[in-house]
């Protein structure tokens, strides 16, 4: 019959990584910022996010506290851009947050819409006796291009 500790039912909080402790499956430290979990029994070797992934997974990695940044205010979005983590802070009215030109990071500002004429025809009412006001079909032209979008007034799926 199998033993079980109960015990080593769960993750065993050791503390600050130490090179002399031996560790075993489960147990988690902290190191370098981050908290690891014993895969594999060790001593000496020290938890990393690319190293000793033999022995150790990365439970949490540390970084910068985010609390820490300078210069928050209301409306900036956070993201992480491979190293730390950055602040964008809100665009103006009418802007669109999206990729920068480099493709490397957020930035705000216009969609250029010139060029596209938006057309509505059908008429424009709710489905049956309840629904949302609809649209017949809405034709949108970019450029000499249309792409049609239309509905049905067979329609049945409550839907549309």
């Amino acid at each position: 019959m199998a033993t079980v500790n109960i015990g080593r039912l769960r993750f065993v909080w050791k503390g600050t990584y130490s090179g002399a402790t031996a560790y075993v499956v489960d147990d988690v430290v902290y190191y370098a910022g981050g908290s690891y979990v014993c895969i594999q029994n060790t001593t000496g070797n020290a938890p990393s996010v690319a190293v000793n992934t033999a022995y150790w997974n990365v439970m949490a990695v540390g970084g910068t506290d985010i609390a820490s940044l300078v210069g928050l205010t209301s409306g900036d979005i956070l993201f992480w851009n491979g190293t730390a983590w950055t602040r964008q802070g809100i665009g103006t009215a009418g802007q669109v947050l999206k990729v920068n030109s480099g493709a490397t990071g957020f930035e705000y500002g216009t969609v250029d819409l010139s060029g596209y004429v938006n057309a509505a025809s059908g008429s424009v009412g709710a489905y049956g006796n309840a629904g949302p006001p609809r649209v017949m079909s809405v034709n949108i032209y970019k450029s000499g291009q249309s792409v049609v979008m239309s509905g049905s007034s067979n329609c049945n799926c409550n839907c549309c």
